[in-house]
């Protein structure tokens, strides 16, 4: 089974939509595809929750382990949802799930930017160590892009958490010549090759490699 953890460089960078593009990418070559979203919040505002949109794109079953109420931190929203956010639950659950079924590519996709905190003495990359996998990092294509995700990158290597790679996803419009100098720039300074370029609007993932 391959695992990979799809963290973002901030948050509202398309993590959602990347992770469900891969999911069905992986699903429509005849693989078997496992998801999770272990912490999501404001899904009292939202018609079809990440963690629901995940699912249909894996073809997996639903499995939530903490929907907080409103669209803040993790932390926050925990505190005013009155749920504690227990680190090794998530974990459990994990290990039991990935176990028990035979998953050929399993995705796990975090809320926000690696910062962003989920109890008061743990943030997101404190728990993406724990799951032990590769990170895919996801980036916008454009101004400022190459700042963040190198950024990203150093935090993740001091904590010595594998990357695979970066996905480019054009949230905002961006010129063409700009995403390549961005693509160029973020593989030369950071020695890790960006898998693929998401155009926006783009409903499928055509190749990648993981």
């Amino acid at each position: 089974m391959k695992r990979f953890f799809v963290a973002g460089t901030d948050t509202e960078v398309g993590k959602t939509y990347v992770t469900c593009l891969i999911c069905e990418y992986f699903k429509n070559k005849g693989y078997k595809v496992g998801a999770l979203k272990p912490v999501e919040s404001g899904v009292k505002y939202l018609e079809n929750p990440d963690y629901k949109r995940i699912a249909k794109a894996s073809g997996d079953k639903e499995k939530p382990i903490y929907t907080l109420t409103e669209p803040l931190a993790p932390y926050i929203a925990a505190k005013i949802d009155n749920v504690k956010i227990d680190k090794r639950k998530i974990i459990d659950f994990y290990k039991m799930n990935t176990s028990k079924e035979n998953y050929d590519y399993y995705f796990i996709e975090g809320a926000g930017g690696l910062f962003v905190p989920l109890t008061e003495n743990l943030l997101y990359i404190d728990l993406i160590k724990e799951f032990n996998c590769e990170v895919i990092l996801v980036a916008r294509t454009n101004l400022g892009t190459v700042n963040h995700t190198l950024l990203s990158i150093e935090a993740l290597e001091k904590r010595s958490i594998p990357i695979k790679g970066i996905i480019l996803n054009e949230v905002f419009e961006t010129d063409k010549k700009m995403i390549e100098e961005n693509k160029n720039m973020i593989e030369k300074f950071s020695g890790f090759k960006v898998l693929t370029v998401i155009r926006k609007n783009q409903e499928k993932i055509f190749h990648i490699e993981l």
